[in-house]
């Protein structure tokens, strides 16, 4: 239920933001722009056309940002943090089963001999 309300509560800032209209480039300042993507018709995601930055449309300041992600924004297993005994058993498991298994990758990763702590790709090496 506390995730609709955030949505709609998102909805409702993103229209009346979207009426304001696109601004500006965060990083350079510049007002051209492409739309790359939309969603629910009042956010879009924006290339800048001088730096190539991508952004999100309506923009809110960082403050409003920072207030939502610090206090009321939920992903689930991202934000659900595991107790201390839950955690162990995630790691002695290396979370298998879970959204956040990455063994899949880690065995590609394996494959091409990289290990923990290695920093770029050994095909190019």
């Amino acid at each position: 239920m506390r995730h609709r309300v955030e949505k709609l509560r998102y909805f409702a800032w993103a229209l009346y933001s979207h009426s304001r209209g696109a601004g500006n480039c965060p990083s350079c300042d510049e007002t051209r722009n492409i739309v790359v993507r939309r969603k629910w018709l009042v956010t879009a995601l924006r290339e800048c056309a001088t730096c190539g930055l991508r952004y999100r449309t309506p923009k809110e300041s960082g403050d409003h940002a920072a207030q939502f992600y610090q206090n009321r924004y939920q992903a689930g297993f991202t934000t659900d943090l595991p107790n201390s005994e839950e955690l162990r058993d995630l790691i002695a498991k290396g979370f298998r089963g879970t959204e956040k298994d990455y063994a899949v990758y880690v065995k590609v990763l394996r494959g091409l001999s990289l290990r923990p702590g290695d920093r770029g790709c050994p095909i190019n090496s």
